[in-house]
């Protein structure tokens, strides 16, 4: 049951495609939220928004990439006029043991 605690408020969640993200976007919006969803999966992101129904939207975005979070948080202000709060569930995985890691690729999992 909803207690709608996040009745009238603005959220971005990446890697909200499928899994944890998903399951986030869909609790929020049980909340009230509004829910742009974010991720690199386009068809199942735009999936999963449309499954979510009209307090769901989904937009492109490599959370790498820092001219993407300039676009996505500009879309997000433009059509909605604020961000009230931001789920950084996308991760990136890497198999290089800490110790051999390069210093880029350790700054890419962060």
């Amino acid at each position: 049951m909803s207690s709608g605690r996040l009745a009238g408020k603005v959220a971005l969640i990446t890697g909200a495609a499928k899994g944890q993200g998903a399951v986030e976007a869909e609790l929020f919006i049980s909340e009230g939220a509004t829910v742009v969803l974010t991720d690199v999966a386009d068809d199942e992101g735009a999936r999963t928004a449309a499954r979510l129904g009209g307090d769901a939207s989904y937009q492109h975005l490599d959370v790498t990439n820092a001219e993407e979070w300039s676009l996505v948080t500009k879309n997000v202000i433009t059509d909605h006029g604020r961000i009230d709060v931001l789920v950084n569930n996308a991760g990136v995985f890497s198999v290089t043991p800490l110790l051999t890691a390069s210093e880029t690729d350790f700054r890419r999992i962060l």
